[in-house]
């Protein structure tokens, strides 16, 4: 840790938000809200972070009444923000072939489904202009400007294997992977190897980065990039990259970022960027924490639901987040019984409201990267049959690069 904090780049909390922000960074309301509802309990909420196990009795300690209320809440906001977004497109890049053809390296794992996610997800960022393929018409980079090209910052990296992939189809000569843990069998030493390529690997937890320490991004564009960022992560993320807080003497150019979200039941509040969203719709914080409990329903269908930590992605930053098995015994397989979970099965489907309420999260996230000047667009990068987690953030600036 004093390691850490030696470096550029380490900021504690640079990212973490605040419990009673409003868009102007002033504070509006009173933490007590949710605590009140907590007061007692052994498991408390620490440092803004409200476990499964608290969401779970927030959840449990609803009336029939305020269930209905939110229900009724919940699908009049999807119906009004989220019925136009999320359309399917799935994209099978010409310059991914190889991939599809088990054509590489096979020091690096290969499965299928992972390949047509990842490929799915590089052929939506070309089609939105963050990549160029290897063999673009457009005019290749020179020695002479090599600093015009982005480096690639991929955030909750794991063990690098999308940006090998991106590497591997598409001009990025220079690659920044950010990663809070150590791992083995990764993708750095073929990344290493090809000459084309500068790699450097940043070990810190995204909420405590700030990337205008970060070397490789001096005087540089960059674009952002992530598959999987499990749910909290994709908010520090976007604060760690947005363009109107960036200094007049920052020395880095956000040109876009491509964010495939999951995990939705372990988001928090505190990290929520955009906050104001919810409050104009008329959610508490309790309500905003159960609707992240009721997101479990979209992944678990009509069944039992265990998030277990050994499944949840690598871009999982906090070790509370990486909870002890945690079974969400609310979901009763019985409709009709006299309780919150009994009215929940009885009002509604439980995956279909679950997804509303995924996406509830992330038209939120579309709309503060809209507010903050930039193009943005939610797509279904590959079918739900593929992974039920298949939501793909996408944003670009405004303005035309001028430097």
């Amino acid at each position: 840790m004093q390691k850490m904090k030696q470096m550029l780049y380490y900021c504690k909390g640079a990212n973490a938000g605040s419990d009673d922000e409003v868009e102007n960074g002033t504070t509006d309301c009173k933490s007590g809200e949710l605590d009140d509802d907590v007061h007692g309990r052994t498991d408390t909420v620490e440092e803004g972070h409200v476990s499964s196990k608290i969401k779970r009795s927030l959840f449990n300690s609803i009336t029939k009444e305020e269930l209905i209320e939110l229900i009724e809440k919940v699908e009049f906001a999807y119906n009004l923000h989220c019925s136009d977004k999320f359309q399917l497109t799935v994209e099978h890049p010409a310059a991914c072939k190889k991939w599809f053809s088990a054509d590489i390296d096979r020091r690096i794992p290969f499965q299928e489904k992972h390949v047509l996610q990842q490929a799915s997800m590089l052929g939506n960022m070309e089609s939105f202009g963050l990549l160029r393929s290897r063999d673009s018409s457009v005019e290749q980079v020179t020695p002479s400007n090599p600093d015009l090209e982005p480096v690639f910052v991929e955030f909750g990296a794991g063990r690098g294997y999308l940006a090998h992939m991106l590497a591997d189809c598409y001009i990025a000569q220079k690659i920044v992977l950010v990663e809070r843990r150590s791992y083995k069998f990764k993708a750095d030493r073929t990344l290493r190897q090809n000459p084309d390529v500068v790699l450097e690997r940043v070990r810190i937890d995204i909420e405590d980065l700030n990337l205008d320490g970060v070397d490789a991004l001096q005087d540089r564009h960059y674009v952002a990039f992530s598959k999987h960022l499990c749910g909290h992560a994709t908010d520090l993320t976007l604060r760690c990259c947005r363009p109107d807080l960036i200094s007049q003497s920052s020395r880095r150019h956000l040109d876009g970022l491509a964010i495939a979200t999951c995990c939705h039941h372990i988001c928090q509040w505190k990290p929520y960027v955009n906050k104001e969203f919810f409050k104009q719709l008329g959610f508490s914080k309790k309500e905003f924490h159960v609707i992240t409990w009721l997101t479990s329903g979209a992944v678990s269908g009509n069944k039992g639901h265990a998030v277990d930590a050994r499944n949840l992605s690598a871009s999982c930053l906090n070790p509370s987040v990486l909870e002890s098995p945690t079974n969400f015994e609310g979901y009763a397989e019985e409709k009709g019984g006299d309780n919150v979970n009994g009215w929940l099965t009885s009002f509604v489907d439980r995956a279909e409201f679950g997804l509303k309420c995924k996406r509830l999260l992330d038209v939120g996230r579309f709309y503060w990267l809209k507010q903050v000047g930039m193009n943005a667009r939610l797509v279904a990068y590959v079918s739900p049959e593929v992974t039920p987690e298949n939501t793909l953030l996408l944003a670009s600036l405004v303005a035309v690069r001028t430097n």
